[in-house]
C-alpha cells in the first residue's frame, strides 16, 4: 500500500482522495500498533500548530507557507491531546476517540469528490466533529423485544478487537427505531365465580354435644355456623340442645336426641325441614302466602304459617301440640288432614283416627328483655362487669358487660341477672334460654354461667364487694357461698352478633327455683380462664334488642 506517513499527511492537509481514504482505514484496521503512531502524528502537528500560532512566535514559517502553495499546513480542527509522554493506558482510551474523529470526517466528505480537511473557519476552538446523517429510505417500524439485549449496529466486515472499535470503511448513522409498538397483555377472563348459595338456618345455641349433618358425614356443630341448602343437625343425649333461627326469624329450639336431618328449599321459597326423630319447639314467623314453612316427619307433613308449635317424633307416631295460630297436619300414609288450633293437638300413628283434641296442659313463653317484653316499661334486668384491675371500681353504667380469664391486665367476670316475678309462682318450667348480642366474640372459647348465692347491686358490686360494704367470701365472687358449683351454661360464640345460650339441666332446675322463690333469684356470673375474651352489650345499650333477654318455657300454674 502507499507510504502510511503519506496518508497521515494527507489527512491532515484535507487532501485524501477517495481511494486513499479507503487505504488509511485498512492501514488503521490491520494493526492497534498503527493507530498508536497515528496518535503520536496528530498530537505533533496539534502541538506544533500550537507553538507557530502563539503571538510572535513562528511568524517566518506561516508566512512561508501561506506564500508557496501545495506545502502541507496545520489544520487547527482536529481534536486537542496531550501532551507527549503520557502513559500507555491513555493511548489505548484515545485510539477509540480517534477512530471515531477520524470516520467522522471522512463520512463528512462531499459526496462529488471535493477533498475534506480543515478549514481557517474552525480555527477558533476545537470542537465536536459534525456529522451529517445520509439519508435512507423509509423502513416499516418495527416492535423492539425490550427483553433481548440491544441489537449491536455495525456494517458487515467490520474488525472488532478486544476493547477497541475500530473504523468501517464507511460508517453510517442509523436513525434511532420508533418507538416500540407496546401491546398490553391480554387481562386474562375471571374464572366464573361460584354461584352464592343462601343459609336455609343458623345454630343460635347449643348446649352438649350437636353434629351438622352433611354429604353423607357429620362434623362437629358450633354456635354460629350456618347450615346449607339439603344439610341438617343432630343433638346428643343427657342435656343436649340447640337453637336455630330461619332467615325469616322463625325459631326451633331442639331437644336432646333430636335428628333433623335436613332442611332445604321448598317450593315458592319456603322452607322444608325433615324431622326424623326428637322434639322441635317452633315459633314460627309470619309465612307469606305461597311460602309456607313445612315440617316433615315419617308419618306427617306439618304446613305452617305463622304460630307456636311442638312438634314430638318417635319411631311409632308424630304429635303436633299447637300454641298459637293455627296449623294443617297431613297423613303422610292416607293423605288424610286436620286444622290444629290454639291449645289443641293431633298424633299421626298408623291405624290411629287423626283428631283434634285439647291440650291437657297450656305451654307459655315469657321473654324478659329491657324495654321490650313482657311489655315496653319492663325495666327488669341488671347488669356489670367486676374486675381484679379495678378492684373498686363498679361498671354498672357500662353499654357492655365482659368477662375475661387472663387479660393482661386485669381477670374480669360479669354479673346478670332477671325479674322473673311475672311468671306465676309454682309454674313448670320446660326450658329457658339467655339471648346475648355479643361485641367482642372468643374464638369460641367457653365461658361457663353459675348461680349466685347472694344478692348484689349493679351500681355498687365490684371485684371485692358485692354492694359497696359486703365483701365477697373470695373477691371476684370465687367462693362457695358466691356462687354455686354446677355449670348452668356455656357461652362459646366465634362471631360477633346474636347468640342463644341454653341452659342445660341444672339452668332450668335453677330458673324454677327462682320462679317459685323470687327471694333466691340473684342470677349468673359468667367467668372462664381463657385467653380470649367476651364482651356483650347491657341493658344500658341504646338498642332495645341488643339487650340480654332471658326466654322463659313454661305451664302456668292456672289451666284453661
Amino acid at each position: 500500500m502507499s507510504d502510511p506517513g503519506r496518508l497521515i499527511d494527507d489527512y491532515l492537509d484535507g487532501e485524501l482522495t477517495p481511494e486513499d481514504e479507503k487505504k488509511l482505514v485498512e492501514w488503521l484496521s490491520s494493526d492497534p500498533e498503527h493507530v498508536r503512531t497515528f496518535v503520536k502524528v496528530t498530537h505533533a502537528h496539534r502541538y506544533l500548530r500550537e507553538i507557530m500560532l502563539s503571538p510572535g512566535a513562528g511568524a517566518p514559517l506561516r508566512e512561508e507557507s501561506e506564500a508557496r502553495p501545495g506545502r502541507r499546513h496545520l489544520s487547527p480542527r482536529h481534536p486537542s491531546a496531550a501532551p507527549l509522554g503520557l502513559p500507555l493506558p491513555w493511548f489505548v482510551g484515545a485510539a477509540a476517540a480517534v477512530l471515531v474523529v477520524v470516520a467522522a470526517a471522512i463520512m463528512s466528505r462531499p459526496q462529488g469528490g471535493a477533498p475534506v480537511g480543515p478549514t481557517a473557519a474552525h480555527e477558533s476552538a476545537p470542537g465536536p466533529v459534525e456529522v451529517e446523517r445520509p439519508v435512507e429510505p423509509a423502513q416499516a417500524p418495527r416492535i423492539v423485544d425490550r427483553r433481548q439485549p440491544p441489537e449491536e449496529i455495525r456494517e458487515p466486515g467490520a474488525v472488532k478487537e478486544p476493547g477497541l472499535e475500530l473504523p468501517t470503511a464507511r460508517v453510517q448513522l442509523k436513525e434511532r427505531p420508533p418507538a416500540p409498538l407496546v401491546v398490553p397483555p391480554e387481562t386474562p377472563s375471571p374464572a366464573p365465580s361460584r354461584p352464592t348459595v343462601a343459609l336455609v338456618a343458623e345454630i343460635m345455641g347449643l348446649s352438649g354435644d350437636a353434629f351438622v349433618l352433611k354429604d353423607g358425614g357429620r362434623e362437629p356443630a358450633r354456635s354460629g355456623r350456618g347450615l346449607l341448602p339439603g344439610w341438617g343437625l343432630e343433638i346428643g343425649g343427657g342435656d343436649a340442645a340447640a337453637s336455630l333461627r330461619l332467615p325469616d326469624g322463625t325459631r326451633l329450639a331442639l331437644g336432646a336426641d333430636t335428628v333433623v336431618r335436613r332442611i332445604s328449599e321448598g317450593r315458592g321459597g319456603g322452607k322444608i325441614i325433615a324431622i326424623e326423630t326428637g322434639t322441635v319447639d317452633l315459633e314460627a314467623a309470619a309465612q307469606l302466602a305461597g311460602r309456607w314453612l313445612t315440617l316433615l316427619s315419617p308419618h306427617a307433613e306439618v304446613r305452617v304459617i305463622g304460630t307456636l308449635l311442638r312438634l314430638s317424633v318417635s319411631r311409632e307416631s308424630t304429635c303436633l301440640e299447637v300454641r298459637e295460630g293455627r296449623v294443617r297436619l297431613t297423613r303422610l300414609a292416607d293423605g288424610a288432614s286436620i286444622d290444629v288450633t290454639a291449645g289443641r293437638f293431633t298424633t299421626a300413628a298408623p291405624g290411629a283416627p287423626l283428631v283434634s283434641r285439647p291440650l291437657p296442659l297450656t305451654v307459655l313463653t315469657r321473654a324478659f328483655q329491657d324495654g321490650v317484653s313482657p311489655a315496653a316499661s319492663y325495666e327488669g334486668t341488671r347488669d356489670t362487669t367486676i374486675s381484679d384491675g379495678a378492684p373498686t371500681v363498679n361498671y354498672g353504667a357500662d353499654k357492655t358487660v365482659r368477662a375475661d380469664g387472663s387479660d393482661k391486665r386485669a381477670r374480669l367476670a360479669a354479673l346478670i341477672r332477671w325479674d322473673l316475678s311475672d311468671v306465676p309462682p309454682g309454674s313448670r318450667v320446660l326450658s329457658a334460654e339467655v339471648e346475648l348480642y355479643v361485641v367482642n366474640a372468643c374464638n369460641g372459647r367457653p365461658y361457663r354461667f353459675h348461680g349466685l348465692r347472694g344478692p348484689w347491686d349493679e351500681r355498687e358490686a365490684t371485684w371485692r364487694t358485692r354492694d359497696g360494704k359486703n365483701n365477697w367470701q373470695i373477691p371476684g365472687a370465687k367462693g362457695s357461698m358466691d356462687r354455686g358449683g354446677a355449670v348452668l351454661a356455656t357461652l362459646a360464640p366465634f362471631e360477633k352478633g346474636e347468640h342463644v345460650v341454653l341452659l342445660n339441666e341444672a339452668g332450668r332446675q335453677a330458673v324454677q327455683a327462682w320462679i317459685n322463690n323470687p327471694s333466691v333469684n340473684h342470677g349468673f356470673v359468667v367467668d372462664g380462664a381463657n385467653p380470649d375474651g367476651v364482651d356483650f352489650s347491657s341493658r344500658e345499650v341504646a338498642a332495645p334488642s341488643q339487650r340480654p333477654r332471658l326466654r322463659v318455657t313454661y305451664v302456668p300454674t292456672e289451666r284453661r
